[in-house]
């Protein structure tokens, strides 16, 4: 058996706005979607108005007249967003969103109007979280060797491959199947099953093309003397 360390998972919480720059939050973390507006300190905060939104029409969050107005809130955001009263007036309307879900991934627009004028960002969220660099297991038979990959706690399903030392595609007669653990992310077994009357170096690849996330693993299997 050999095995591989494991990387880090990214769990996101606070991220610096940049625009044009996606964030990314893993499923079941809770993340803040940064949203900051001109302001002055004379600035009524009674006239503020702050509305985000996902999507052209789905109601994420309002606020008006001091308060949350959540009456026209989409069923799928109820309970799991939260504006930061304390910081309205310095210009902070930055949204908390809890047990971030699969369905979450998309175009965020914060628009509003206060004393300065109307205002208005876009963010793009990403629903994803990294894979474990596979582990490998070697399973061998009188007529067979199995290679086992294994990966867990990414998301969403990633793209499997394996590949002959030429680059051949040889993915068809593999095995692959994807379990969704905890409900959030996904271990991922892929075997292959191979001859072992010859030599051959065979490529295992896993990518995630959201984070561009790359894993390539090679194995080289020596024939076992005698055995032709």
């Amino acid at each position: 058996m050999a095995c591989f360390s494991s990387s880090t998972v990214i769990r996101p919480a606070w991220q610096p706005v940049s625009p044009g720059v996606p964030m990314v939050a893993a499923p079941g973390s809770d993340i803040i979607l940064g949203c900051f507006f001109p302001h002055s300190e004379t600035d009524v905060l009674y006239n503020l108005i702050v509305v985000w939104r996902r999507g052209d029409t789905e109601m994420v969050h309002s606020y008006k007249q001091q308060e949350d107005k959540l009456e026209k809130q989409s069923a799928a955001y109820r309970g799991r967003t939260w504006l930061y009263p304390d910081q309205l007036a310095a210009g902070n309307a930055s949204l908390r969103l809890t047990g971030v879900q699969a369905s979450d991934h998309g175009e965020y627009t914060c628009a509003g109007a206060n004393e300065q004028g109307p205002f208005q960002m876009e963010i793009v969220l990403l629903v994803a979280a990294p894979y474990e660099e596979p582990q490998l297991t070697i399973q061998t038979t009188c007529d067979s060797i199995v290679l086992t990959f294994r990966s867990a706690l990414g998301f969403p399903e990633p793209t499997v491959l394996w590949k002959t030392v030429t680059g051949s595609d040889i993915t068809n007669p593999s095995n692959t199947t994807l379990d969704l653990k905890d409900g959030v992310h996904y271990e991922v077994l892929s075997k292959m099953v191979l001859k072992p009357s010859d030599m051959q170096t065979v490529t295992f690849e896993l990518m995630l093309g959201l984070l561009n996330q790359n894993f390539s693993r090679s194995v080289t299997l020596h024939p076992v003397p005698g055995r032709r």
